[in-house]
């Protein structure tokens, strides 16, 4: 059967992945954008681009004319820096797109699956869905509120055939990567995570196992089309190995083990700092 999928965020990176891969399936594929320049290329593909902010509320209605078999939500925005230094509406606007957004696109569409008895809705969380790296609570914040939100979703729709999923990548090789190193908060220079938020952008920088969209995009399409899909799909080696480790590990062996494996704030001395210098 011929399904009608939505996916928001596919101006590029593993949204457009998705969306091409569906095509190829035959799907027909409503494919939500922000970039005007993307609209072209998703034309090329054979997709039907619709301009879509998700936290319009107008653009998800006019996204959502019609019957849509599988969603997903694809859309998202990455704001790191230090948590005692990020202005709370950074936080409100990362929460508005990465878990509002993604439950009233599942609000608008469950009507319609519910009455045909069928429906996929799948959220692209990450392994900070689960595990939290100093630098980058604001971005955990929302990808656990957005697997929580999930992990309802999926019991309360799938007596009506509605099925949930949640994506779990490791980095990816995106733009999304990209905006995400230059959006870095680092505060003040003079401050005390100076040193620390230098070292957090240099460790995103230098990932050495980003994955290729196309392969996020191949574990989206089988959740789609899988007869029983899983609740959550683990995509590379890194989400592996880190969600393995933190599901694993005491949590006070864990905390020994998070600072050999991404930078965490140290305190200076007195030497090192001379406002704390003794008098």
């Amino acid at each position: 059967m011929t399904r009608t999928v939505l996916i928001t965020g596919a101006s590029g990176g593993v949204g457009r992945a998705v969306a091409q891969r569906f095509r190829a399936d035959g799907a027909t594929v409503v494919a939500g954008y922000r970039d005007p320049a993307a609209a072209e290329a998703l034309t090329a593909m054979g997709c039907r681009p619709v301009r879509l902010d998700v936290t319009e509320e107008s653009d998800l209605v006019s996204a959502i004319d019609g019957d849509i078999d599988v969603v997903v939500n694809a859309a998202g925005v990455s704001q790191g820096g230090p948590l005692e230094e990020l202005p709370l509406d950074t936080l409100r606007r990362q929460v508005d797109v990465n878990v509002f957004a993604a439950l009233r696109v599942a609000q608008l569409v469950a009507p319609g699956m519910r009455q045909r008895g069928y429906g996929r809705i799948i959220n692209v969380s990450s392994v900070a869905g689960r595990v939290t790296m100093p630098g980058m609570g604001a971005y955990a914040m929302s990808k656990h509120a957005l697997e929580s939100m999930s992990e309802a979703l999926r019991h309360e729709l799938r007596p009506f055939g509605i099925a949930v999923s949640v994506i779990q990548p490791g980095g990816i090789d995106t733009p999304f990567a990209e905006a995400e190193r230059r959006d870095f908060r680092h505060g003040h220079p003079d401050g005390p995570y100076a040193e620390f938020t230098t070292e957090v952008v240099d460790r995103l920088s230098r990932n050495p196992v980003s994955l290729h969209p196309d392969r996020v995009a191949r574990v989206i399409h089988r959740a789609a089309t899988a007869t029983r899909p899983r609740p959550y799909y683990r995509v590379g080696g890194l989400a592996h190995i880190m969600l393995g480790l933190h599901h694993a590990l005491p949590s006070r062996v864990w905390d020994r083990l998070l600072p050999m494996i991404t930078p965490t704030p140290r305190r200076p001395s007195t030497t090192d700092d001379p406002r704390l210098t003794v008098r």
